[in-house]
């Protein structure tokens, strides 16, 4: 009997690479508690018709720029990812590590390995190299865990079929919608949204991809169909809670950041154990882009806030279980 392939007999791990393009490295890391990775492999086979083809058929095919990118979705636990969203890290620290995530004008790249195997040496394995992350983005509902979903944009893909790559798991408890706080100060608002049942955060680097002519390999007859290094673009973000709609809160939210204008600072907090294993996204320059609170007949009325920031960044402390220092 033919084995099919499951859900378990798959494995993803990424690494940090040495240059750009150059693949994972040697030591895997966990993504956390993945629930699905999609690669996105686009092999641009256009096909064509010419003059003098004598057929009403396709004549030829021609290879052009190949186009990578995929998603990784997970149920948030670790956060040895989230610098290469940013950019700039600064770690102190042991056992308990503090990481200061900023904005920079760059950003290092990773590998991913995914790994497909029933049998030895009878499955498929992909290297996708050069990978730079193009959105992050938290998202939790009430009563739930906090999903993060990374969208990468990559340069190539290497096909093998060997065994994974060992990855130690990492056992700490995941990111919990009850662990998160969010707090808001400006616009004669300043304190904590207590009764906010969901929300989201999703930062987007905005990348420019470009197939450039003579690439690596154009001087021998071989030229290269990938794109060079990402550029950098327009960086975006935007973040909303929806919540209980609360007396004195709710008319102060709606008249003075939204119907106002003004400008505010925010906090999302994933406190996981406070003091040695918590995060804090911060954000400044602040401007509610709109706030709802429909009229229904019966039940709760909510409040949905959303809003733009200027600019933002990360406060992580990690205990040892949850990844030491960063890679």
């Amino acid at each position: 009997m033919v084995r099919i392939m499951i859900g378990a007999d798959t494995k993803t791990s990424w690494a940090p690479e040495a240059s750009y393009g150059a693949g994972p490295g040697a030591t895997k890391y966990w993504f956390g508690l993945v629930q699905d990775h999609t690669p996105s492999e686009d092999e641009k086979r256009t096909a064509y018709r010419y003059i003098g083809g004598d057929s009403r058929n396709v004549h030829t095919f021609i290879e052009e720029g190949q186009d990578f990118s995929g998603k990784v979705s997970t149920i948030s636990q670790v956060p040895n990812l989230w610098h290469y969203f940013f950019g700039a890290i600064a770690h102190t620290g042991s056992p308990t590590s503090t990481r200061t995530i900023t904005e920079s004008g760059t950003v290092p790249s990773f590998g991913i390995q995914d790994t497909q195997e029933t049998i030895a040496n009878e499955g498929l394995q992909r290297s996708i190299n050069g990978c730079v992350l193009d959105s992050l983005n938290f998202k939790w509902d009430e009563g739930g865990p906090i999903n993060e979903e990374i969208d990468y944009i990559a340069q190539s893909v290497s096909v093998g079929s060997a065994a994974a790559t060992s990855v130690t798991a990492i056992g700490s408890v995941p990111y919990m919608w009850s662990m998160v706080k969010t707090t808001i100060s400006g616009g004669s608002f300043d304190g904590t949204l207590t009764e906010v049942k969901s929300g989201h955060w999703t930062g987007k680097n905005g990348f420019i991809t470009t197939h450039y002519t003579g690439q690596s390999g154009a001087n021998t007859g071989n030229p290269s169909r990938a794109i060079g290094q990402p550029i950098p673009g327009e960086r975006e973000y935007d973040a909303e809670v929806v919540m209980n709609m609360s007396a004195g809160t709710g008319a102060d939210l709606y008249n003075n950041l939204y119907r106002a204008g003004s400008t505010f600072n925010a906090n999302f907090y994933f406190f996981r154990t406070s003091g040695t294993d918590n995060v804090k996204i911060w954000m400044s320059g602040c401007k509610a882009m709109n706030c709802t609170q429909p009229s229904k007949k019966e039940g709760v009325l909510d409040q949905t806030l959303t809003w733009q920031p200027t600019s933002c960044g990360m406060l992580v402390k990690v205990d040892a279980a949850a990844g030491s220092a960063p890679q």
